[in-house]
């Protein structure tokens, strides 16, 4: 039998400095579960033969007795143990957006392999896994669900609606974010539309055509994004697809009203605490702005709706439920 407390977890993570978002989601489980871990990086970005070989054996080079590769890099598990790997999905998005061989491609080096080898598989929401199901032909039984959690800095900030020129929060630019559509649902409504993500040049054109009143920021810090919800009145979120949806329970631990895309996995981890849109719908997208502006019985419904929904998303819970995983790691 394996002593646990001497177990130090190794998580591999992407490229240092890539993005954040995985890291951030990880940063807080393991504050949860207060052991011993170190981080690994892998050295290369780009999907090339070479460069995904050189990460593969980084990360076989420096596995240790408990291994977990948090996201995005699935195929590392290609070089792991299997016995002591854990792998978590985020969602298919990289298959999804993939056609012909690069789709081949993904499917089994991403997905299919990693999932059939990996000791224990997890998702970030009963929608992915369902998508894994319908999308991935491989055994789903070794999947569990464990949501992401909620960073512990982001608590209950009261703040006055600011009815008569409302800061409306966008958080992303790229496709899936919809904010072509949340630009046009705007139009003639007085609001600031604050944008977190680098703008192209047609959604700067949208945005000055629309003669929607901005600002963008990009690059921001953890602290910075936890402002932005703060100053905020409305947060927007009609994504077209997503494998969780971070900002609508952070908006919800803040206490600010999220207008969203009526889709999974967004029902489901609202738990309906949400004003919802048709995200292919202008219009929609446009009465669900007017409607959050409007009423302030409907704001305050959703907002405590919203507290009570984000106590399940807490760190502890969460890093609870990857410690079951781990312990069973160790002890076998």
């Amino acid at each position: 039998m394996t002593d646990f407390d001497e177990i130090k977890i190794t998580y591999f993570f992407r490229k240092k400095n890539y993005e954040h978002s995985i890291e951030r989601v990880f940063d807080n489980v393991k504050h949860g579960l207060k052991i011993s871990y170190s981080d690994k990086y892998v050295p290369y970005i780009k999907v090339t033969p070479v460069q995904l070989l050189k990460n593969i054996i980084y990360c076989r080079n420096n596995s240790g007795k408990i291994n977990h590769i948090t996201g995005d890099i699935y195929y590392a598990m290609l070089g792991m143990p299997a016995k002591n790997t854990l792998i978590t999905i985020h969602d298919l998005g990289i298959f999804n957006n993939s056609k012909g061989l690069k789709r081949i491609f993904f499917y089994y080096f991403w997905y299919y392999l990693p999932i059939k080898k990996a000791r224990y598989v997890t998702c970030i929401s009963e929608f992915t896994k369902e998508e894994i199901a319908k999308k991935i032909k491989c055994n789903i039984d070794k999947i569990k669900v464990i949501h992401n959690p909620v960073p512990l800095s982001y608590t209950y900030s009261p703040k006055e609606f600011n009815e008569i020129n409302p800061r409306v929060l966008h958080i992303g630019t790229r496709p899936n974010k919809n904010l072509e559509r949340v630009i046009e649902a705007l139009e003639g409504i007085k609001c600031h539309l604050r944008i977190i993500g680098k703008l192209t040049s047609e959604q700067e054109k949208l945005l000055s055509e629309k003669k929607i009143k901005y600002s963008n920021g990009i690059n921001l810090t953890d602290e910075e994004i936890l402002n932005e919800y703060i100053l905020c009145d409305i947060v927007s979120f009609p994504s077209l697809y997503e494998g969780f949806g971070m900002p609508v329970i952070e908006a919800q631990a803040v206490g600010r009203v999220v207008l969203g895309a009526e889709i999974e996995p967004l029902i489901e981890i609202s738990n309906r605490a949400m004003c919802f849109v048709n995200p292919y719908d202008s219009e929609s997208i446009r009465k669900g702005f007017k409607e959050l502006i409007s009423s302030q019985y409907y704001r305050n419904n959703l907002i405590e709706k919203g507290l009570e929904n984000v106590d399940k998303f807490k760190p502890d819970a969460i890093a609870n439920q990857y410690y079951k995983i781990y312990k069973s790691i160790a002890q076998s």
